[in-house]
């Protein structure tokens, strides 16, 4: 259903369950540290969790994904912001990560823009990690992932800030 729905129409070639992997194709191999040592991490069956990490995918692929998340004709702006609304607890208070349907709503300041609202997913997973963030205001899309984890997460996520700083940049300098 994913690829008839999704994967085909946006013409995503590399997004696919893990436990369907192709043996055909070249893989990243993710690794675990210690100290100084580095290994292969172990091998683990993800498909128990399709939707919520169970999937291999590129970042470009993954940015191509956040991309149609800004298209009305793919997804109406209904459906978007049902994904987007942060979840209300029985208390009748937001809960308190702002965590909507499969993404975080965040606004946090960056020097030169102000407060700059995105929607965000990060995971750890395998011995690897990913960051997944849409920025609707900018139009911009960042998918980061690396085949290791850190010790704190955040430790490798927090480069989207860097990512968002000089791709606003570079926008900003080309509107003048």
């Amino acid at each position: 259903m994913m690829d008839m729905r999704v994967f085909d129409v946006l013409k995503l070639e590399t997004i696919e369950p893990d436990h369907l992997r192709p043996t055909h194709r070249e893989f990243a191999q993710s690794y675990q540290t210690k100290g100084s040592r580095v290994k292969l991490w172990r091998d683990v069956d993800l498909s128990h969790k399709i939707a919520a990490g169970g999937y291999n995918s590129t970042p470009s692929d993954l940015v191509m994904l956040g991309a149609a998340w800004l298209n009305d004709d793919f997804i109406p702006a209904s459906v978007r912001e049902e994904f987007w609304t942060p979840v209300v607890l029985a208390n009748g208070q937001v809960n308190e990560q702002n965590y909507a349907l499969g993404f975080r709503r965040a606004s946090w300041p960056i020097e030169g823009f102000g407060d700059v609202t995105h929607f965000n997913h990060g995971g750890v997973s395998k011995g690897a990690q990913c960051w997944f963030m849409i920025v609707p205001e900018h139009g911009m899309t960042i998918a980061i992932s690396t085949n290791r984890r850190t010790d704190q997460f955040f430790d490798f996520a927090d480069v989207y800030v860097d990512v968002l700083d000089a791709f606003l940049a570079v926008g900003e300098s080309q509107s003048e």
